[in-house]
């Protein structure tokens, strides 16, 4: 119940992203958020186009280890190519 709670904490706080503007991008809407961060729906402003995002959750980002993570896991979609992959 414990991680129900947690999901639902963090389900929450990503509500507050939609609206938002990071950097370049207009948050649209949340995708979906897991036990590291939330994914966000966004528009690039600069070159119209939708745009995956993950957001660390906030209690992570002074952990070496998460960051560590978070990098590793950026590098690897980043080298996804396919139609279907935001």
């Amino acid at each position: 119940m414990l991680f129900q709670s947690r999901i639902e904490h963090y389900w929450i706080d990503a509500e507050n992203w939609i609206g938002r503007t990071i950097g370049r991008y207009e948050v649209d809407r949340v995708l979906g958020v897991g036990g590291m961060g939330v994914v966000l729906a966004a528009r690039d402003t600069t070159i119209d186009r939708f745009v995956a995002i993950k957001v660390l959750h906030a209690e992570f980002v002074d952990s070496p280890e998460r960051l560590q993570r978070f990098y590793s896991e950026a590098r690897a979609v980043g080298r996804l190519s396919h139609p279907n992959v935001l």
